[in-house]
């Protein structure tokens, strides 16, 4: 998991590139409501956009076969920390 500031440089489209180019036909990138501002999922994890901040949750095997809900329940749990 990793947590972007607006200092560091790092735009959503620059996450979502690196998602799109994970994505398969079983676990494409997908917008997805209910974390942050802004979120996409994908077989890569998800990236979500939280007022000035990004964090990006990567690297469960279930995001792989499309289940986003762990990725997703970790970057808001990570949102709320940052508070």
């Amino acid at each position: 998991m990793i947590v972007y500031t607006a200092a560091s440089h790092v735009t959503l489209d620059i996450l979502k590139a690196g998602l799109d180019s994970a994505a398969s036909q079983a676990s494409p990138t997908v917008a997805i409501s209910g974390v942050g501002d802004k979120a996409y999922a994908g077989a890569d994890g998800i990236i979500v956009q939280a007022g000035i901040h990004f964090v990006e949750v990567d690297g469960l095997s279930a995001d792989v076969l499309a289940n986003h809900a762990t990725s997703g329940a970790m970057a808001k749990a990570v949102i709320a920390a940052l508070g």
